[in-house]
């Protein structure tokens, strides 16, 4: 029998809170879209919100916030295109515009072959904030909780759907051009991997934590192998550069939250440590759409083996704040 419905994180660094999805691909249709934008009621009646070749099926709800959906559905290819461009107007103005792609059902790519050969039907939603000027803000922040969500149906009704989900509007692949600047390897040995997934993200939670997380591709798994630095701290007091040296209050003896790396040995999760070097922090931006600049330089355990990785390159990524239930904003 299929796992049960549970939350799952991109290569082990972001926080994903799953949410429970209604929508269902209606009969023949094994692909369903799904976008979502949020706001105040006064905000969407006064912007025309424009989604081609989404269906509009209007306002879902009306108190503050409301939430309005558009959506398409078939038998494929809804989540394998090129992205849908959204737009907001105040008459005949364009006021903002961005771009979303479909990415959380079909990635890792194995899992989504694999699943779609069986039968599976999937439905992705994806979450948008048209704010009271008329922008369109993706990616969750610390005001608003967004998730971008998969769910996968069976094709037996006896076993169990799964579901998955992030706060992050893409997949955060290292290539995307917020993350180009961005140069980190792995070196085992002789061997040297770029990382494929780069996250930087901030928890109102412990008195701060701020993380950087690097995902590598494993040749025949379908979980990455993951490297992640965390340090508890208030970013807006602390003073930059912040030069982190391993061994020396670092890692933080109060901070649950800790250095390491994993992986899947045999099947089965394992984790291992950071042993030395340091995590510079050359600047903390901590605006909304803020950055976090700096330089790594660390090696770690390998997860269930023998040898060491180092970790080593320039960070230049966006800051993802992910708000959190009972959390509180700096």
């Amino acid at each position: 029998m299929r796992e049960p419905w549970r939350a799952r994180t991109w290569g082990g660094v972001l926080a994903g809170a799953a949410a429970l999805l209604t929508a269902c691909p209606s009969p023949g249709a094994r692909e369903r879209y799904e976008l979502e934008v949020l706001g105040s009621r006064a905000a969407l009646e006064r912007y025309t919100v424009e989604v081609e070749g989404l269906r509009d099926e209007g306002l879902l709800a009306s108190e503050d916030p409301s939430l309005r959906r558009w959506s398409t559905e078939a038998e494929t290819g809804v989540l394998v295109r090129a992205p849908w461009v959204i737009r907001s107007r105040d008459g005949e103005r364009v006021v903002d515009e961005l771009a979303l792609e479909p990415f959380v059902c079909r990635h890792p790519p194995a899992r989504y072959a694999r699943m779609r050969e069986e039968g599976w039907r999937f439905v992705e939603r994806h979450q948008i904030q048209l704010t009271a000027e008329g922008r369109l803000r993706r990616d969750a922040d610390l005001d608003r909780p967004l998730s971008y969500a998969c769910e996968a149906s069976p094709p037996s009704a006896r076993d169990s759907r799964e579901g998955w989900s992030t706060p992050l509007g893409t997949l955060g692949a290292c290539t995307e051009p917020e993350r180009a600047a961005t140069q980190v390897v792995l070196e085992t040995g002789d061997e040297r991997r770029a990382a494929h997934l780069c996250h930087a993200t901030y928890l109102p939670a412990h008195g701060g934590a701020v993380s950087l997380g690097f995902a590598f591709t494993v040749p025949g798994d379908e979980v990455p192998l993951t490297v992640a630095l965390w340090h508890c701290m208030d970013p807006l007091t602390a003073t930059y550069p912040l030069a982190l040296e391993v061994g020396q209050g670092f890692p933080r003896e109060d901070c649950p939250r800790r250095p390491g790396a994993s992986g899947l040995v045999g099947g089965a999760p394992r984790a291992a440590p950071v042993l030395r070097g340091t995590w510079r922090i050359s600047r903390l931006d901590f605006t909304d759409g803020g950055r976090l600049v700096g330089e790594v330089d660390a090696v770690f355990a390998v997860p269930g083996g023998n040898g060491e990785m180092r970790l080593r390159g320039p960070v230049d990524l966006p800051l993802l704040r992910i708000p959190l239930s009972g959390g509180h904003r700096p």
